[in-house]
C-alpha cells in the first residue's frame, strides 16, 4: 500500500495521490487525494492527514496544506476539513484564515481587506 510496481520495481505512490491496495501498478495510484486531505509522497491512507487548520486548507491532488491567502478565510465543511479559501466581504477584514466584523466606526468598502482598520 502507498506504491505501485513498475517493470518489478516498487516505486512509492507520487505526493498529491494515494495507494490504498496493493497490487497498484501505475503512478496514478489509487486515485488523486480528496478535497480537505493532502497526501504527501508514499500515502496509503489518505484519512490520516486531514487538513482542518484554519490556516490552510486542501483542495483535490494536494500533496501538502496550502497556506491561506491575506484577506482571505477558509470554512470547514461537516466533519471540520478545508477545502478551500474565500475572500473577506465587504465590512470584514481577514487574519490567519479568520473572518472578523470591521470595528464599530469603521466600514470595509472593498473586499479582501487584511486590517482591523478597514477602510476608515
Amino acid at each position: 500500500k502507498g506504491s505501485y510496481c513498475s517493470g518489478g520495481v516498487k516505486i512509492l505512490c507520487p505526493a498529491g495521490t494515494y495507494g490504498a491496495t496493493d497490487g497498484l501498478s501505475t503512478a496514478a495510484c489509487t486515485a488523486p487525494c480528496p478535497a480537505g486531505f493532502y497526501c504527501p509522497i508514499g500515502t496509503a491512507d489518505y484519512s490520516q492527514h486531514p487538513c482542518t487548520l484554519r490556516t490552510s486548507f486542501c483542495r483535490q491532488g494536494s500533496s501538502v496544506p496550502t497556506a491561506v491567502d491575506t484577506g482571505h478565510f477558509t470554512v470547514a465543511t461537516q466533519g471540520g476539513l478545508r477545502t478551500d479559501e474565500t475572500i473577506c466581504p465587504p465590512g470584514s477584514y481577514c487574519v490567519g484564515g479568520i473572518q472578523y466584523l470591521c470595528p464599530e466606526g469603521t466600514y470595509g468598502a472593498t473586499s479582501g481587506l487584511s486590517s482591523q482598520t478597514c477602510s476608515g
